[in-house]
């Protein structure tokens, strides 16, 4: 995570933020794929389904640490700004990513508030797996 991108470094997420009520955030980050539709299908069963939601998206691969911590610094930015909108105190996490991504985002992510995490089943399923501590909770 000490690769840092310089003005050279191009990448990009597409950012999509669905109102709300609750306290809780839904973020769902896909890299090469939109994993929205899956996610909007399993919220109702999570009860999540009047949550605020903030979909990321990246359309091409992440080729370099560099582009790593760059997405990770985006992904940080509009979920801190969902945050700040929504007045949420949790987020519920879906990601389907390179897994050097998720280690970049949980260095990135730790200080904010407490994380639950999902993992992919078959077909179309969430379920929850870990939950991460906000720092010093």
């Amino acid at each position: 995570t000490d690769v840092h991108p310089d003005s050279s470094t191009q990448y990009s997420l597409v950012p999509r933020f669905v109102d709300g009520t609750g306290n809780d955030l839904v973020v769902d980050i896909g890299i090469l794929e939109d994993i929205s539709s899956d996610v909007e299908v399993n919220l109702e069963k999570l009860g999540l389904e009047l949550a605020p939601r903030l979909h990321l998206f990246g359309e091409k691969p992440i080729t370099s640490p560099e582009e790593a911590n760059l997405t990770s610094r985006q992904a940080k930015h509009h979920i801190t700004e969902a945050l700040r909108i929504t007045s949420c105190h949790r987020i519920h996490l879906f990601f389907r990513g390179p897994d050097f991504l998720a280690l970049f985002l949980g260095h990135r992510l730790n200080p904010l508030v407490q994380i639950q995490c999902y993992e992919w089943m078959v077909e179309r399923q969430y379920v929850p797996t870990c939950c991460l501590l906000a720092f010093g909770s």
